[in-house]
């Protein structure tokens, strides 16, 4: 009985040892992981570009290089992000990644954020006249590391971003040509006005004009009008007016040379001498007043 006891007691010092120098083992080596085995990954700004651009929004693209020096794989968590105008915060979220990656690897990641002009402008007032604006960008990328748990490195971007603005059109002048008492020949001369620091090109408009509340003409134009940046161009529309549609009281009007109520409806597909840029819609509808010159 005696013999079992000691070997019992031999054994349970012999196991007691054993879990002792293993936890010596473990705690020595977890102290020396952050000297030996472990580094921060390698998290670098490639670019941040503006990729699309339209008259409501703008699409950046900012591409991130990251590098696992490590021995061992890791796994990439979230990249997150903050977007600001004039300190501002306009547009934040994140971007799960869960990708392993290898020891010594590498990858990148491209993290598309879209910047709307009204939220921008609604937030930053003194932006309401400029032509575009900075921005600055900083976030982190998150890491799941083995020992450490979660890690997170920063990054941070800046770029520049235009704001377009919608072309104007004008209503300047209205020529006669002939006059008769069945039918007059018109010329309207209508100022396409170009606000952005970029090129325009319109190759068609659709019109409908109204004089005196009475509809008096309507149609497409095939001509090409290109406006240089902040340029203005003339364009002049040839109207062949019916007093039968659009009665006497008209031609009497014309015939006095007063000044008129128009009305007027004019839209085109605009194109852009921007690659990033698509051509977009323009429509607008006005009225004023015009004098009637012969």
């Amino acid at each position: 009985m005696l013999y079992k006891l000691d070997r019992r007691q031999a054994w349970t010092g012999l196991l007691q040892g054993l879990l002792g120098w293993t936890v010596i083992f473990w705690l020595s080596g977890c102290a020396s992981l952050p000297s030996t085995a472990w580094q921060e990954p390698e998290v670098n700004i490639l670019s941040s570009r503006l990729v699309g651009l339209s008259p409501t929004a703008a699409q950046l693209e900012t591409r991130v290089e990251i590098n696992n020096p490590n021995l061992f794989a890791i796994t990439m968590g979230a990249l997150d992000y903050e977007l600001t105008v004039n300190e501002r915060r306009v547009v934040a979220g994140e971007q799960r990644q869960g990708n392993t990656l290898a020891a010594g690897g590498s990858t990148v990641v491209s993290l598309p954020i879209e910047v709307v002009f009204t939220d921008v402008l609604s937030l930053v007032s003194e932006l309401q006249q400029a032509d575009r604006f900075a921005y600055a960008m900083v976030g982190g990328m998150s890491f799941d590391v083995p020992v450490f748990g979660r890690v997170r490195v920063p990054l941070a971007a800046q770029g520049e971003v235009p704001i377009p603005r919608l072309p104007a059109v004008q209503v300047v002048g209205l020529r006669a040509e002939r006059l008769s008492l069945s039918s007059a020949d018109l010329v309207l001369n209508l100022a396409l006005t170009n606000p952005n620091a970029f090129g325009l090109r319109l190759d068609q408009f659709t019109y409908e004009l109204a004089l005196n509340q009475s509809s008096v003409a309507s149609g497409k134009v095939q001509q090409t009008v290109s406006l240089n940046e902040g340029g203005q161009a003339v364009v002049e529309v040839p109207i062949r007016l019916l007093f039968i549609d659009a009665g006497l009281a008209l031609y009497d009007a014309l015939l006095r040379g007063q000044t008129l109520d128009y009305g007027l409806a004019f839209e085109s597909q605009v194109g852009t001498g921007l690659p990033i840029m698509d051509a977009f819609p323009f429509s607008v509808v006005q009225d004023g007043r015009v004098q009637l010159r012969r």
